[in-house]
């Protein structure tokens, strides 16, 4: 909790703990900043584990990366099993997982509530493969994984509700951080 408070308050963003339960994920715990203190996904909150998502999950377990896929009901679609494998990559070499604004969506009318109980892959986000530090970003999310004592992904910590599009260098400063959180908070379970 306290690595999460500090990130929600340096950033001005919600700190969200999602937990992978089966083909779930679970909002177990989050920190938000003053400007956050409404964030419409109650704590508590069960979703289907979409492919955006499960870059983070499963950048580091590629068996049960295809494993997933081939259970996925619905079936992500090329299209975004393509942008999973490019995420994980980008996770496995930079610690954390970039989340943009598809670039199809100039506005996002559905309710929160709407877009996390929809019975689809598609999330109006999409994982970066790479980034240019000097090119302008429509960042939705930051998320980056906690390992338990034998190497496994405990949970992820997601950053939330940027105000403002951010720099490539500024992604991976706040990338950077956000990592250094997560290992941090591994290094504490794995004692």
């Amino acid at each position: 909790q306290p690595e999460m408070r500090v990130l929600a308050d340096e950033f001005d963003v919600i700190c969200a703990a999602y937990f992978l339960e089966g083909d779930m994920v679970h909002l177990r715990e989050r920190a938000a900043s003053i400007s956050h203190v409404g964030y419409p996904v109650p704590m508590g909150t069960r979703t289907k584990l979409r492919s955006a998502q499960a870059a983070c999950f499963f950048a580091h377990a590629p068996e049960a990366a295809e494993a997933w896929l081939r259970n996925a009901v619905p079936p992500p679609s090329a299209e975004n099993r393509e942008r999973m494998q490019q995420g994980m990559g980008f996770v496995r070499e930079n610690g954390y997982l970039a989340l943009v604004r598809h670039p199809s969506l100039t506005e996002f009318d559905m309710p929160v509530s709407s877009i996390v109980r929809a019975e689809t892959d598609d999330l109006p986000v999409m994982p970066l493969g790479t980034i240019d530090d000097a090119a302008v970003y429509p960042l939705a999310a930051l998320m980056a994984p906690v390992f338990d004592a034998r190497g496994k992904v405990d949970f992820c910590l997601l950053l939330a509700g940027f105000h403002f599009a951010l720099t490539g260098a500024q992604m991976r400063e706040t990338g950077a951080k956000l990592t250094a959180a997560c290992n941090r908070i591994s290094a504490f379970l794995a004692g």
